[in-house]
C-alpha cells in the first residue's frame, strides 16, 4: 500500500528541508488563520510559489486553516484563500465547522482534511463528517492502533497521524489554559505552552521539593511501530515540528523515510533502526520518547518530570548530528533534489526551425487521465548550414542540459540533427529556455482550479459579502426574555444542596453525569427535568462505552441530553436516523465551538439547535450571537484541560477511584483536577470560576434564552448561595436584599476576549 510521509513545514526553508530529505508532501500555515502564528509563515506570494514547488516536485502542499474564526472574520476567509485554491493547493486542514461548510459552498473540488483540533475519536464522529465532504481525518493522538483500525474498516475514512514530535497533554482542541491565564487561545494558533511549565502536585512526592513538569509529555517516536501503523491502515504519517529549525525537519523526515521504505520494500529484518533512534535522540527530545497512546492508555513513563535539557556530551552529539545534516541540505545533489526530473529530445535540420520536445513524469494521473506531459517548442529562426566548424552532437547536449537555477533537470536527451548544421548557443539557450518555461506551465496548469470552471458563480466580493452573518447592531432594542435556568452538578450531594430550598419556579432542569444515572431517575420520579451530561472523552475504549451510552440514551427517558464531543453527537444522529428513542431536548456544551454563526448553522443541520456559548468571545462578539436557543454559563470553573492522563497516576497515586486533586503554579495558583474514573480522563480547571453574576445589566441585555450554573468543587453551602443570588437576580424568585456572594473569581473574556 501506498503510504504519504508528511512533514511540517514552518517556513520555505523547511519547506524545501523536507522535500531534499524524501517528504511525500507537507503541510504548512499562510500568513492568517493557522495554529502556528508563531512559526515563520511564508507571505501570500511565498507561498504561491511554495505551491509550485511541490507540484514541479509531484509532491502535495496541505495549506493549514486550523483555527477557530469569528464572525467578522470568517466572511474574509473565501477573498484569501481563493489565490491558493486557485493555483491548486492540494489540501486543506480545518478546524472549524463553519470554515468547512464554506468552503464546501464556495471551493467544490478543493480536498478537505479535519484537523486533529477537531478532536475526533471514533467512526460515528468521522462518518458525521463525512456527510460535509471531509476527505482525510487527522483524529485526537489519544486513539490507540485498535481504535485507529476500527475506524478506517468501518467507515473507510484516509486517515493521517502524527508518528513523530511534540504531544500536547490535552486534548488538541480542547485545551484553553493558554487562552484563560494570558489571553493566548490555542484554538487561534497563539498557544503560550502552559504544559511545558513546572508545577507542585498534591498527588505524590514532589521528589523533597524539586521542580516537576507532569504536564510535560515527551516527544512521540514511532520508529518502532512503522509495521503496525502501516497494517492499522494508516494512509499519512505526520510528524509534528512547525516551530522547529530546517535542519530538525530534514533529519527527522529522512529517518522515517528509510524505516517505511524498509518496512514497503521487505527489507525491515534488516533496517537498522538503533542507529536512526540515536540520530532522532541527538537531534531532540525530552527526558527521552514515548511511542505515545498507540499502544498504552496514559502513564508516568509517558511524561519528561524533570524536563532535562541537552548538556555535555549530549549537546556536542546534537550539534555533530545538526551539522551533519546541514551538510545535506547544500550542494549539487540538494540542488538536484529540488528539480522535477524531465526526458527531452532535439531535432536539427538545416532550413527547418530547431524542434525541442520535453517531457516530465507527473506522478498522478493528469486531467486527461495520463501520468506525464509533453511540450513541443521550435525555434524563431531556422537552422543553418554551417560554412566552417558544425555544431556536435557532443556541444549540443552539453549547452542544453545546463538548467542550474531553473526547476528542472533535464535526465535524458535524444539528439537527431544533419551532420553539417549551425545552431549558435544564443539560440540553443532561448530554444531551452522556451521549451521549459511551456512545460512550467503545462505542468501546473494540470493542477490549478480555474474560477470560470469551478466557481461557485459568485465573485469573490459577492462570496465574502454572502458568507459574512446578519448580526445585530450595539443600538438595536431587544424584547425582554425570562431566561431558563439550568444546574450542572457532579456529586449527589450537590444536586440535594440545588433541591435543599423551594426551586420550582427558578429550575428549568438539573445537569448530572453518568455516574448519577440512578439519582436521575429518582429525581425524575420527583417531577424535576434531568439532563444527562455526557462525558467529556467518549471513545469505545474506555469503561464508559459507546454500548453502554447508547443503552443509557435509548432506554432512559431523560428530560435532554447535553452532547460534548462529535463522537456522541455522530452517535445521537446516528441512532436518531435508525428510528431509536432518543431525548428530543439536546444541547450543545461549550466544548463544541460554534465561534461563528456558520458554525452554528451547521450544528443547526444535524438538529443541534440549543448550543452553549464559547468561553473565548467577549460581550460584543456574544451579542451577535445569542438568541432564544443559546446558553451562556453564568458561573463555574472552565475546564482547562481534557487530558487521557492522569495526574494521580504520573505522581504514583492511582486508587482507581473518582475525586479530585490539584496542582500549583509558580505564582501560587491552584488548579483543581478532577479525575473522571468512570472514563479513565483528568478535567483541570481553571484556577478560579468565571462569574457572571455581577454583568446583571450585560447578561439582561444579551437575552439568552437560558442560563447555566455550573458546580464542580463547591460545597454544598457554597452552592446554595450562588444559586439564591442568581435566582434572585436573574430568575423569578421573590428574594429580596439579596447579597452577592463572596467569591474569588474571574470574568473570563467576557469583557477582554482573545485575539
Amino acid at each position: 500500500m501506498a503510504v504519504e510521509l508528511l512533514a511540517p513545514a514552518g517556513s520555505v526553508e523547511a519547506l524545501r528541508a523536507a522535500c531534499i530529505a524524501g517528504a511525500d508532501a507537507v503541510y504548512i500555515g499562510g500568513n492568517r488563520y493557522g495554529a502556528r502564528a508563531y512559526a515563520d509563515n511564508p507571505d501570500d506570494q511565498d507561498l504561491l510559489e511554495a505551491i509550485r514547488l511541490m507540484h514541479r516536485l509531484g509532491k502535495k502542499l496541505y495549506l493549514t486553516v486550523n483555527t477557530l474564526l469569528k464572525d467578522e472574520e470568517i466572511g474574509e476567509v473565501c477573498a484569501w484563500m481563493r489565490p491558493y485554491y486557485e493555483e491548486g493547493v492540494d489540501a486543506v486542514i480545518v478546524q472549524d465547522l463553519g470554515v468547512v461548510q464554506l468552503f464546501r459552498d464556495e471551493f467544490p473540488d478543493l480536498s478537505i482534511h479535519a484537523s486533529t483540533q477537531m478532536a475526533v475519536t471514533g467512526p460515528d464522529g468521522v462518518r458525521l463528517l463525512q456527510g460535509l465532504g471531509i476527505a482525510r481525518f487527522v483524529p485526537a493522538r489519544e486513539l490507540s492502533l485498535s481504535e485507529l483500525k476500527a475506524i478506517h474498516e468501518e467507515t473507510g475514512a484516509e486517515l493521517e497521524t502524527f508518528i513523530h514530535g511534540a504531544l500536547c497533554y490535552s486534548y488538541s482542541g480542547q485545551c484553553l489554559m493558554s487562552s484563560m491565564i494570558g489571553g493566548r487561545s490555542g484554538n487561534r494558533g497563539r498557544c503560550a505552552g502552559i504544559c511545558r511549565l513546572p508545577y507542585k502536585t498534591e498527588a505524590g512526592k514532589n521528589s523533597g521539593g524539586a521542580e516537576l513538569y507532569p504536564l510535560n509529555m515527551k516527544d512521540l517516536c514511532t520508529l518502532h511501530l512503522i509495521p503496525q501503523l502501516i497494517e492499522a491502515g494508516i494512509s499519512s504519517f505526520k510528524i509534528e515540528g512547525r516551530m522547529k529549525k530546517p535542519v530538525y525537519t530534514a533529519g527527522v523526515v529522512s529517518v522515517y523515510r528509510r524505516a517505511i521504505d524498509a518496512f514497503l520494500t521487505g527489507k525491515w529484518d534488516t533496517y537498522d533502526q538503533q542507529e536512526d533512534l540515536r540520530l532522532l535522540t541527538a537531534l531532540y527530545n525530552r527526558d527521552g520518547f514515548t511511542s505515545g497512546y498507540y499502544t498504552q492508555h496514559n502513564g508516568a513513563s509517558m511524561i519528561a518530570l524533570k524536563n532535562e535539557k541537552l548538556q555535555g556530551k549530549r549537546a556536542s552529539s546534537a550539534q555533530k548530528a545538526a551539522d551533519k545534516i546541514q551538510e545535506t541540505l547544500t550542494g549539487p545533489a540538494a540542488e538536484s533534489a529540488l528539480q522535477m526530473p524531465v526526458q527531452g529530445s532535439i531535432h536539427l535540420h538545416a532550413g527547418k526551425p530547431a524542434e525541442c520536445t520535453l517531457t516530465a513524469d507527473l506522478k498522478k494521473p493528469g486531467r486527461n487521465g495520463e501520468n506525464s506531459i509533453s511540450v513541443c517548442v521550435y525555434s524563431e529562426t531556422t537552422v543553418d548550414t554551417a560554412r566552417t566548424a558544425p555544431s556536435t552532437e557532443e556541444q549540443i547536449r552539453m549547452q542544453f542540459l545546463k538548467t542550474g537555477g531553473s526547476p528542472f533537470r533535464i535526465e535524458s536527451l535524444r539528439t537527431e540533427m544533419d551532420k553539417n548544421v549551425f545552431l549558435s548557443v544564443r539560440m540553443l539557450k532561448e530554444l531551452r529556455r522556451n521549451a521549459l518555461k511551456k512545460l512550467d506551465s503545462a505542468v501546473l496548469n494540470e493542477y490549478r482550479h480555474h474560477a470560470d470552471i469551478h466557481s461557485s458563480g459568485k465573485t469573490e466580493k459577492e462570496s465574502c459579502q454572502t458568507d459574512k452573518m446578519q448580526s445585530r447592531t450595539e443600538d438595536i432594542s431587544r424584547a425582554e426574555l425570562q431566561p431558563k435556568l439550568y444546574v450542572s452538578v457532579l456529586t449527589a450531594e450537590q444536586a440535594e444542596a440545588v433541591l435543599s430550598a423551594d426551586r420550582e419556579h427558578t429550575l428549568y432542569a438539573l445537569c448530572i453525569p453518568p455516574d448519577l444515572a440512578g439519582l436521575g431517575q429518582r429525581l425524575k420520579k420527583r417531577g424535576i427535568r434531568v439532563v444527562l451530561e455526557l462525558p467529556y472523552v467518549f471513545r469505545r475504549e474506555n469503561p464508559y462505552s459507546a454500548e453502554k451510552a447508547e443503552k443509557m440514551l435509548t432506554e432512559t427517558s431523560w428530560d435532554g441530553v447535553m452532547i460534548r464531543t462529535l463522537e456522541e453527537a455522530g452517535m445521537y444522529v446516528r441512532l436518531r436516523k435508525t428510528g431509536r428513542t432518543v431525548p428530543e431536548n439536546v444541547m450543545l456544551d461549550a466544548t463544541m465551538y460554534t465561534m461563528n454563526q456558520k458554525a452554528a448553522e451547521v450544528f443547526g443541520k444535524w438538529g443541534f439547535a440549543v448550543r452553549t456559548l464559547p468561553y473565548e468571545l467577549n460581550f460584543r462578539e456574544l451579542r451577535k450571537q445569542t438568541t432564544a436557543d443559546t446558553q451562556l454559563v453564568l458561573y463555574g470553573r472552565t475546564p482547562v484541560m481534557i487530558s487521557t492522563q492522569c495526574l494521580r497516576k504520573t505522581m504514583g497515586k492511582c486508587t482507581g477511584n473518582a475525586g479530585w486533586t490539584g496542582m500549583t503554579d509558580r505564582t501560587g495558583r491552584r488548579f483543581p483536577v478532577y479525575c473522571s474514573c468512570t472514563d479513565c480522563c483528568n478535567i483541570i480547571y481553571n484556577s478560579v470560576p468565571t462569574s457572571l453574576l455581577q454583568e446583571k445589566d450585560a447578561i439582561r441585555h444579551l437575552q439568552c434564552g437560558s442560563l447555566r450554573l455550573d458546580f464542580t468543587d463547591e460545597s454544598p453551602e457554597q452552592i446554595k448561595r450562588i444559586l439564591d443570588y442568581a435566582e434572585a437576580v436573574f430568575g423569578n424568585a421573590c428574594k429580596k436584599n439579596m447579597v452577592k456572594p463572596e467569591l474569588q473569581a474571574t470574568k473570563g473574556h467576557f469583557r477582554r476576549g482573545v485575539e
